[in-house]
C-alpha cells in the first residue's frame, strides 16, 4: 500500500526575475538548460519529500503568496520553483531520447516556440491563477464547514462556488471539436459552459456574464436535443450524459432557488446579479441576505464538497501511482508532471483524511496554517499575529472603558 505524503516531484529551480515579451509579463529563470557553465544550468530539486520533524505544506506557501508583490511571487519561485515548469512541460511533450545530443534536443525546444525556449518561464497571470485557485479552494472548504452563515459569508460562499462551478478553469482548454475532456463531471459542465459559447453566435459572447451563464442553464438542459442535432461529434454523448445529471440538477436548483433565476412572470423572488472582472473574483450587484433554514444550508455544503472534490480530481490529472521493481522488492510510489500535482496530491491527503487548516484571526494577515491535532484551538499563524490581535483588542477596550467613564 503506498502510504500517505509517499511522493515527491524533481521540479527545475533556479533564480528567477520578471521579463516582458510581447507585452505580456514572465516569471523567467537566470539559468538556461543547456549552459556549459553549471553555475549558470538550469538544475533539478526534489521537493515534496515528507519529514514529520519540518514538512512544508507548499499548497499552503502557494495560497500564502501576496499575488500583487513581484517579490514574494520570486521568493516562492526561488525556493520551489514554477508551479507549471515549462522545461517540464518541454520534456513531456518532446519525449526526449537520452541519447540525443545536446544540439539535437536544443533545436527540439526552440521548434516549441516558446517565448523563452531554454529557461524555465511561466507567465505571471498563470502564475498568479494557480495561487488564487488554491486559496479560493480553501476559502470554500473552510465556509462548507461553517455551522451557519451570515449574510456576509453566504455572499463568500456563493460567489467561491460560482467561481469554480464556472470559471476557476476556463483557461485551461482550447474548447475545440477532439479535444480531450476533463475527467469529472464538474469540470466538464465548466468546459460545456465554453464550449457552448464556440457554437453559438459571437452575440452571444457579448452578453454580460451573468446573464450566459442563466441562458446556459435554463436553456441548454431543456433544449438540449436540438443543439445536439446540430453539432455532432464524440462529445455529444458526454454532453448528453451532463446536462442530465444529478449534479447538473443541483446546479439548477441553485440557480433558482438562490440566485432566483427563473422566468416565472409571477416570482416574488429579486434575481441576484453578479460581475465577474479578474481571474476567481464574482462580485454580486447587490449583496445576498442568508434567510433559509438548515436543510439549505446542508444542500449548499454538499455540492459545495462535491465542487471541491470534482477540482481536487481533476487537478490530479498528471499524478498516477506507479509500482516498479528493485532487486526483487516491489516499491510504490507517486508519479508526478509538475508541481502543481504535487500540490494537488498534498491537498488530496489533506481533505481525504480531515486534517484541519484554518485562516489566521488577525484581519491584516488571515493567511492560511496548519491545526496539530494537539492545538485544535490555535486561531493564529504565528505567536507574532497572536500579540498583534491581543494589542488590538487591549487598545479597543481601553477605548471603550475611556468612552464610558467619559459619559459618566
Amino acid at each position: 500500500m503506498i502510504i500517505d505524503r509517499g511522493f515527491f516531484v524533481d521540479n527545475y529551480v533556479g533564480h528567477y526575475h520578471m521579463q516582458d515579451h510581447k507585452g505580456e509579463k514572465y516569471i523567467v529563470s537566470e539559468e538556461q538548460r543547456f549552459s556549459q557553465d553549471d553555475k549558470h544550468k538550469l538544475q533539478k530539486k526534489r521537493i515534496f519529500e515528507f519529514d514529520n520533524r519540518d514538512y512544508e505544506y507548499i499548497y499552503m506557501e502557494l495560497s500564502n503568496v501576496d499575488i500583487t508583490s513581484d517579490k514574494a511571487i520570486l521568493d516562492y519561485c526561488n525556493k520551489y520553483g514554477l508551479p507549471h515548469s515549462s522545461q517540464l512541460m518541454a520534456e513531456k511533450i518532446l519525449c526526449l531520447d537520452a541519447n540525443m545530443s545536446p544540439d539535437v534536443q536544443k533545436k527540439l525546444y526552440r521548434s516549441l516556440q516558446q517565448p523563452f525556449p531554454l529557461n524555465d518561464h511561466m507567465s505571471l497571470e498563470g502564475f498568479r491563477r494557480d495561487a488564487i485557485t488554491i486559496r479560493k479552494l480553501m476559502e470554500l472548504k473552510l465556509l462548507s464547514e461553517e455551522p451557519v452563515f451570515t449574510d456576509e459569508t453566504y455572499g463568500q460562499f456563493l460567489s467561491l462556488l460560482i467561481f469554480f462551478l464556472f470559471y476557476s478553469h476556463k483557461y485551461n482548454y482550447s474548447y475545440s471539436l477532439g479535444e480531450e475532456l476533463p475527467r469529472g463531471r464538474i469540470s466538464r459542465i465548466q468546459y460545456w459552459f465554453y464550449w457552448v459559447q464556440k457554437q453559438l453566435p459571437s452575440r452571444f459572447y457579448y452578453l454580460p456574464e451573468d446573464k450566459k451563464l442563466k441562458l446556459f442553464l435554463m436553456t441548454f438542459p431543456a433544449r438540449m436535443e436540438q443543439f445536439v442535432e446540430k453539432n455532432v461529434g464524440k462529445e455529444v454523448s458526454a454532453f448528453a450524459s451532463d446536462m442530465l445529471s444529478n449534479t447538473m440538477q443541483n446546479i439548477l436548483r441553485l440557480a433558482s432557488e438562490f440566485l432566483c433565476w427563473n422566468f416565472s412572470i409571477n416570482s416574488l423572488n429579486r434575481t441576484l446579479r453578479y460581475d465577474y472582472g479578474s481571474f476567481g473574483e464574482v462580485k454580486f450587484t447587490v449583496a445576498p441576505i442568508w434567510d433559509k433554514g438548515p436543510e439549505e444550508k446542508k444542500f449548499l455544503s454538499k455540492l459545495a464538497k462535491e465542487v471541491i472534490c470534482g477540482v481536487i480530481n481533476n487537478g490530479l490529472e498528471f499524478s498516477a501511482p506507479l509500482l516498479w521493481c528493485n532487486g526483487g522488492d516491489f516499491n510504490g510510489e507517486w508519479k508526478l508532471s509538475y508541481q502543481m500535482s504535487g500540490i494537488y496530491l498534498e491537498l488530496y491527503f489533506e481533505v481525504a483524511q480531515n486534517y484541519i487548516f484554518r485562516k489566521c484571526a488577525n484581519p491584516t494577515c488571515e493567511k492560511f496554517f496548519s491545526v496539530t491535532r494537539s492545538r485544535t484551538n490555535k486561531k493564529y499563524c504565528s505567536d507574532r499575529c497572536g500579540k498583534i490581535e491581543a494589542n488590538r483588542n487591549k487598545r479597543k477596550r481601553d477605548k471603550e472603558s475611556r468612552q464610558a467613564k467619559d459619559e459618566e
